[in-house]
C-alpha cells in the first residue's frame, strides 16, 4: 500500500474509540436478541416479507414513508449538533427538536406503536395513544415558530393538514360516520387514509430537510450581528 495514503489512514490507537462505538452497540443489541426468552429469534432478525412469504413489493408506500421519515430525522438531527457545536444554539435547538419530533413519528409509523405495541403493553385504547402526536406537535410550534415561518410555513401546514385528514379518515370509518359501496369499504378506506398520511409525511420531510439546509451554521461575526 502506497505510504502516503498509509499516512492519511487514522492510526488504530487513536480511532478505537469509534470503532467500539460502531460495533459494541451492534453485538450488544443482536446479543439480548438472542438470549430473551419471549421471541423466536428467527421472527426478529427476518425480514417480514420472507416470514409470511409475501412479494417485495408488499408495503411499499408504508416502506418509502418510513425512508422519509428516517432521512428528514437524520438530517435535523446532524445539522442540529453541526450548529449547535458551533455556537448557534437556536438554530441547533429548532433542528435537534425537528429530529427528534420526526424520530418519534418515524418509530410510532415502523412499530405501529399506538396501534398494537402500546395498547398491547399497557391495556389501554389505540385512541388514547393519538393525543400524544398533536400535542408534542403543538409544543413543537410554539417553540419554534419564528424558525418554521422562516423555513416555509406553508408546506408545514400542508403536512399538518394531511396527517389532520388521514386522522378524521380513519375515525370516520372506524365510527361509520360515512358509506361507501358494498365491497369498497376497505380499499376507499386504506387509499384515502394511506395516501393522506403518505403526502403528509412527505411535505413533512421535504419541509425539514429543506430547513436543514437553510440553516447552516454560521459564522461567528454573522452570529453576532443576529444576536444584536
Amino acid at each position: 500500500m502506497d505510504k502516503a495514503l498509509l499516512r492519511m489512514m487514522p492510526g488504530l490507537a487513536a480511532s478505537w474509540p469509534v470503532y467500539l462505538l460502531a460495533l459494541l452497540p451492534a453485538l450488544a443489541f443482536f446479543g439480548l436478541l438472542y438470549i430473551q426468552p419471549w421471541l423466536p429469534m428467527a421472527s426478529l432478525i427476518r425480514d417480514p416479507v420472507a416470514i409470511f412469504e409475501g412479494q417485495f413489493y408488499h408495503g411499499l408506500v408504508s416502506n418509502i414513508g418510513i425512508l422519509l421519515w428516517c432521512t428528514a430525522a437524520a438530517i435535523c438531527l446532524f445539522r442540529g449538533a453541526e450548529n449547535w457545536r458551533a455556537g448557534d444554539l437556536r438554530r441547533g435547538g429548532f433542528l435537534l427538536s425537528a429530529g427528534v419530533l420526526t424520530s418519534m413519528l418515524m418509530f410510532d409509523d415502523f412499530f405501529l406503536m399506538h396501534e398494537q405495541m402500546l395498547p398491547r403493553l399497557t391495556g389501554m385504547p389505540e385512541k388514547l395513544f393519538l393525543i400524544v402526536y398533536p400535542v408534542a406537535v403543538v409544543l413543537y410550534v410554539a417553540a419554534w415558530w419564528r424558525e418554521i415561518v422562516r423555513a416555509d410555513a406553508a408546506l408545514f401546514l400542508l403536512s399538518l393538514a394531511f396527517f389532520a385528514i388521514s386522522n378524521l379518515i380513519d375515525v370516520a370509518f372506524d365510527y361509520h360516520f360515512y358509506e361507501i359501496p358494498a365491497g369498497l369499504e376497505v380499499s376507499a378506506s386504506v387509499i384515502l387514509e394511506e395516501g393522506a398520511k403518505f403526502i403528509g409525511i412527505a411535505a413533512w420531510a421535504v419541509f425539514h430537510i429543506r430547513a436543514a439546509w437553510m440553516l447552516r451554521p454560521a459564522s461567528p461575526s454573522a452570529r453576532a450581528v443576529r444576536r444584536d
